[in-house]
């Protein structure tokens, strides 16, 4: 088990990590995708911990529940419990290409799809689409 710096939410079951350093807008992405129909399960840190080849994400003890919006304050929100991680986003690199070839972060010695922030907001919605199975594999 491993504690990680990144916010992160869940689509039918289905979780995205999102990694930035302060300020980058994690908890910013995670509010929209909760908006748009995502549950929260942690945000800013996350407890990591491996299951088989699958990585688990769940929220430490002392955040359940709490999401902090720069400039309103820390909301309570409808949490889960946890989910298993499908997809990161970093959000210190910007994506350049328009279809980008793929790329991978190695978390608990597996190596999970990675993309990076694309600066439009279609965005949250595009990676709501992504976690419920809707991209075409290349």
């Amino acid at each position: 088990m491993t504690v990680v710096h990144a916010s992160c939410i869940s689509v039918d079951g289905n979780g995205l990590l999102v990694f930035g350093r302060a300020g980058s807008g994690k908890s910013t992405l995670a509010l929209q995708m909760i908006e748009l129909g995502a549950n929260l399960v942690s945000d800013d840190r996350t407890k990591l911990s491996l299951d088989k080849d699958q990585i688990c994400a769940e929220p430490p003890s002392s955040i359940v529940g709490l999401l902090e919006v720069r400039g309103v304050g820390i909301l309570k929100l409808p949490n889960i419990s946890g989910t298993k991680i499908k997809v990161c986003v970093d959000l210190d690199l910007i994506e350049s290409e328009r279809l980008p070839t793929a790329r991978f972060m190695s978390l608990l010695n597996t190596q999970v799809p990675c993309l990076r922030k694309v600066e439009s907001p279609v965005f949250p919605i595009a990676l709501m689409h992504y976690l419920r199975g809707r991209k075409v594999k290349a």
